[in-house]
């Protein structure tokens, strides 16, 4: 019919303008579209979706409760060092090479080591009880049994996306968002008890990841291929974490500790819309993953710096567009927050940096592991020793400097890591 045949001819100049585009970006369009399309969608939604969350959570809770609540958090992904974060990275280059029968392994391995997570989540609330700190120590306490079962559950996101299955991504993510707001919303709706809130948090996300993981075993049949590195490399990867894992949560430990809960929900509020940009922004890294991990270091060295530098002029924009529209956000969403807009507007900044990390995509892809470790090591150092001298010198600010400063700082060790690798025996040049 001729409705049929019209939308054919419009996928066909999509088509047809997609391909030729590609000899000005150096891209796979077809790829980035279509993966990056549902990829873009999820994210959209999760950021509408942490917006209201956000305007919930500022708005009914008192500054102190959602600053505990930002400090609880922050220890998630610091503690889930020691649930083998690395192994999911590992199985999606381990999958997109075909390589499926090391599923079942890394997912044991994650449960093991999240044995961690529980030993210090009860050593550290068993420190804020002998403080006569009660909320936090139970807090730490339900972190503690419940995190390790959210974060090795998570490992069906890392299984999807190694089969290139974005839009099931997609949509199990929007699922979880939606389902969190509901739940946390009405939660923080109804009583400002953090211990009430860090329950139906991880209840909430462990419900939710288990049976996203029991859901995608029962649909997809795995084939039996090894990798004998799979795990090994991702032990490596986990430990390269590591540091780094401390280093993106180090700000707002010692804003809490040093500052105190108030200024931590405001430099929480500050940072909380760029960061959810630059999530946006990072959805090329699974997408890239996959290719990156059959292509060769020589053509990648030779394509992905003029990617990165094309992908943040067009960044750039949406910098200025921010910086420009962010004292309206604060002043009519955020209304007691409005001190917050000078963090938020210098801490935008950081969007433009978002490309640098495909450096460390190629790099985890071809098993760079020598170079991983010296980024993984030294960049989270210089964040956690520049965050500690500035935040005591200079308050919330200094956190605002720092983190821009190390920013720089990493920009610059990537990209000179990334020109000076040179291809491994075998590999052509």
């Amino acid at each position: 019919c001729y409705s049929h045949r019209m939308i054919e001819s419009i996928r066909g100049k999509i088509y047809d303008f997609l391909r030729k585009s590609e000899k000005y970006t150096d891209t796979d369009m077809l790829y980035l579209v279509k993966g990056g399309g549902w990829l873009s969608i999820s994210q959209g939604l999760t950021t509408i979706t942490g917006f209201l969350l956000l305007i919930l959570f500022t708005n009914l809770l008192p500054k102190e409760t959602y600053g505990t609540y930002r400090y609880i958090l922050s220890f998630v992904s610091i503690l889930s060092i020691f649930s083998l974060k690395g192994v999911s990275t590992s199985i999606i280059q381990a999958i997109s090479r075909g390589y499926e029968g090391d599923i079942s392994t890394a997912f044991k391995t994650k449960l093991k080591y999240g044995l961690l997570v529980t030993l210090a989540g009860f050593l550290i609330g068993g420190y804020y009880y002998l403080n006569d700190n009660v909320e936090l120590a139970i807090s730490f306490w339900i972190l503690g049994v419940l995190s390790p079962l959210m974060n090795a559950m998570y490992l069906y996101r890392a299984i999807l996306n190694g089969l290139k299955l974005f839009k099931t991504t997609a949509i199990y993510e929007v699922i979880s968002q939606i389902i969190s707001l509901i739940v946390l919303g009405v939660t923080v709706y109804l009583t400002d008890n953090i211990v009430v809130i860090i329950t139906l948090y991880f209840s909430n996300y462990v419900l939710m990841r288990g049976f996203f993981f029991w859901y995608t075993f029962e649909r997809i049949k795995f084939n039996e291929k090894k990798d004998s590195s799979t795990i090994t490399y991702g032990k490596h990867l986990s430990l390269l974490k590591a540091i780094e894992g401390i280093a993106g949560q180090i700000d707002k430990v010692l804003v809490f500790h040093y500052l105190g809960a108030a200024p931590l929900a405001l430099y929480a509020l500050a940072v909380t819309p760029v960061n959810q940009i630059r999530s946006f922004v990072n959805n090329i890294r699974p997408l890239a993953l996959p290719k990156f991990s059959i292509s060769n270091i020589s053509e990648l060295k030779k394509t992905l710096p003029k990617k990165i530098f094309k992908f943040e002029l067009i960044l750039l924009p949406i910098v200025v567009i921010y910086i420009f529209v962010a004292p309206f956000i604060f002043k009519y969403v955020f209304p007691d927050y409005i001190e917050a807009v000078m963090f938020s507007q210098v801490l935008a900044i950081m969007i433009i940096f978002v490309p640098r990390t495909l450096l460390t995509v190629a790099l985890t892809a071809q098993k760079r592991t020598k170079e991983l470790y010296i980024i993984k090591i030294v960049t989270p150092i210089f964040r956690i020793a520049i965050l500690f001298v500035f935040v005591i010198n200079f308050g919330i600010w200094g956190v605002v400097w720092g983190t821009l400063i190390t920013e720089i700082f990493k920009y610059i060790l990537y990209f000179g890591l990334f020109i000076s690798i040179k291809p491994l025996p075998g590999e052509t040049n």
